[in-house]
Parts: structure tokens; sequence; C-alpha cells
């Protein structure tokens, strides 16, 4: 019978170890192995791929499906020249998987092998599962500073921007301010008039099972204030975090966590995954108000929900930026980059002011004659085996 000793944490990131620990207590069979199926969540019946292995000197087969599911990541090129959308919802760079664990073996060591599911001795496919599912994306998660060293599974288990555990809506109201978005930008910024600007961030729970639960993290939605350089406010500008505005699992902006739409949209097999993965358009391009305004700077913050009205919930922050104006200097344009960042989002960055720096490489090159080996004399002939052949020197000025 198969276990699955350790596995890859509900919520995890494909560019790490992925590591599932699987053992069985049929290993002394003949010709034995442990087979693991992988398919998407979305379509379980489909088989991706099937992966074999022998168990080690203690019995364990360790398997790393990391290069499995990077091949089934890619990343969609934010739209900057023209977005304004509120939200943008996870696509090609997130999943849903499942791992089904089985094993196989014969009656000897040149027999044939049967395939079993793993919870019986029976012939079947393999059944076994660690979890109902797991939740990835297409990121990467540094071990020295987000993996604990008490972590009893594998891969992102994060103190900094995963608080699936906070209770939400609350009743009365919930006071933190927190940094969750998946970037390290610093939280005060320059940004021009007419450029866009996305954070991203993970929403929902660890709830594989999909309970109607009031614990997740939960961004309702997201507060723009706009002032001049007098510190006035020019505008106030409230995107709710509505899948009609890109973003969910809410509908409506009256739904709590746990309705009926929300739970509904959270639940379906083949596009629940898209609510768990978010990014918030948080720059002045795709607010008219915002970009149509003699602005000086805007503070940005993403906040819980309030369930009494329900409404922003203010002393719940989970993120919060300022953003300054800058403009282009010295004639200089300036470009602005799109890069996937260690998360596996995107960050961006404006060059303001152009800079060039300039390398000139001069080589010089000699040879060393032969040694003669020919002569008859034997002193001095293997003195030094760097006389032999060309050598060439490259200074850098």
């Amino acid at each position: 019978m198969i276990t699955v000793i350790k596995q890859p944490t509900f919520t995890g990131v494909a560019n790490n170890t992925n590591i599932f620990q699987i053992t069985s207590n049929s290993s002394s069979q003949a010709q034995f192995k442990v087979v693991g199926d992988f398919s998407n969540f979305a379509t379980p019946s489909t088989l991706i791929q099937r992966i074999k292995q022998q168990p080690n000197a203690n019995g364990n087969a360790i398997f790393d499906i990391g290069s499995i599911l990077q091949s089934q990541m890619s990343d969609p090129i934010p739209n900057t020249a023209t977005s304004t959308i509120a939200y943008l919802r996870a696509s090609t760079n997130a999943m849903r998987y499942v791992f089904k664990w089985g094993e196989e073996w014969g009656t000897s060591t040149s027999s044939s092998v049967v395939l079993r599911p793993g919870n019986s001795n029976s012939a079947g496919n393999p059944a076994v599962t660690g979890s109902g599912f797991y939740f990835l994306w297409n990121g990467l998660a540094d071990p020295n500073d987000k993996l604990t060293g008490l972590a009893t599974s594998y891969n992102w288990v994060s103190t900094t921007k995963w608080f699936p555990t906070t209770t939400t809506p609350t009743a009365g109201s919930t006071t933190f301010t927190r940094q969750v978005c998946l970037t390290d930008m610093p939280r005060t910024a320059s940004i021009r008039n007419n450029e866009s600007l996305q954070v991203y961030f993970l929403q929902g729970n660890e709830d594989t099972t999909f309970g109607t639960t009031n614990q997740a993290q939960d961004i309702y939605g997201y507060d723009i204030k706009v002032y001049d350089s007098a510190n006035s406010l020019l505008a106030t500008i409230t995107k709710y975090n509505l899948s009609t505005d890109g973003g969910g699992p809410r509908a409506l902006s009256t739904e709590q966590w746990n309705s009926v739409t929300p739970q509904a949209n959270y639940q379906n097999i083949a596009n629940g995954y898209t609510y768990q993965l978010i990014g918030a358009t948080i720059g002045p391009r795709a607010h008219s108000s915002w970009n149509a305004s003699n602005w000086s700077y805007a503070i940005i913050t993403l906040y819980g929900q309030l369930n009494t009205s329900p409404a922003l919930d203010t002393t719940a922050i989970w993120d919060q930026f300022r953003l300054n104006r800058s403009e282009a200097a010295c004639g200089y344009n300036g470009v602005r980059f799109a890069w996937k960042n260690a998360y596996g989002v995107y960050d961006f960055y404006t060059f303001d002011l152009q800079l060039d720096k300039r390398a000139n490489i001069t080589r010089e090159s000699f040879e060393q004659n032969f040694v003669n080996y020919s002569n008859t004399s034997t002193i001095g002939v293997f003195s030094n085996i760097r006389q032999e052949g060309e050598r060439k020197t490259f200074t850098i000025k």
C-alpha cells in the first residue's frame, strides 16, 4: 500500500523543488516501482505524464516534479499600453494539478508487471493522493528566506506574502498592515502620468475541499487617493475586486467571501485557479480621473472587507504604495521595462535618463618557441611547461 510521506505545499511555485516522498509496504516485491500519474485538475482523467521510480535503500521513492510543472507554464506579457481593466486574473502562468500514486510489481524478476492503484493489490491505475489538488504559479521562492526550517512539506511556505488563516470578512474590524503583493519594489516609487503598473497577490485559502469558510487571504478592493503638490485631495478612486472587472471571485461588491457566487467561482474545476493569483492595475494610465488631473502623488491601499455594510475595512491593510509623479528630463523620454521577478509575476521600472558605459578591449599576443626535443641535452628542456604553444593576454580599459 502506498503512503505519501511528504508533498508540495497546497500553494507552491513551479521553479523550486516540488518533492514527493512515497513509501510502500510492497517495496520488497520483484521489479517493484512507485508509479505517479500527473494531470490537470480541470481534466483529471486526461493523463499528462506518468513517472516511475524504484525506492532507494531506505524504501523511499523521491520525486522532484519541478521540471514537469515548468513545462506546463507560460507567462502572458502584460498589456501596459492600453490596459484599463482594474484587475487581471491568472491564466497560463498558474494551474491546479493532481498527482495520483500507485505501484507496480511482478511475481519474479523475469515476469511481466501489474500496475496497481496503491490502495489495494488489485490491478488498476494509480489512485492514492496526498491532496485533492495542488495550486502553483510560474514563480520561484528563495529557500533561504521564504521557507522555514520547521516546514513539514516542501515548497512555498511564506510568512510575508500569504496569510490564509486571517478571518475575513471581519465582524467589526481587524487591524493589521501587511505587504502581501508579490513584489520587492519600494512601497514609495516614481511613475509617469502615462504609465501602467500592476501588482500581484494571492487570493483565497488552503481549503482544498472548498468548504464555505471565512478563513482566507481576501483582498476585497483597492482605494486610490490622488493629491496635488499642496497635499490637497484631487480624486478618490475605489475598485472592488470583482470578476466583472477582471478580478474575483466576487461578482458583486455586496457579496461576502463565503457567499454562493464567490464560492462557486473559486470551486470551479476549469477556471477556479484563475482567482487564486490576481494582478491589480494601480498605475495612472488605467484611471482617467487620475491621469487627467494636475497630480503630484497618489496613495494606493489594498483593503480587506468589513461585513457590516459590506465595505472596505480601512483598518485591514493588505498592502500600500505611494507613487510620486516623475517626468521626462533632459530631452530623454526614458525606457520602461517589464520583467518577471523571482515571485513569478511582473515588475516594472522606467529608466528616466540615458546612461552609457563603454569598455575598450585591446588584445596582445606573443608566441614562445617550441622546445627542441632533438636536443641531446636534457638540462632545462622540461623546466617550464608553459614554454610551449601560444599565450594571449587581454587588457580591459
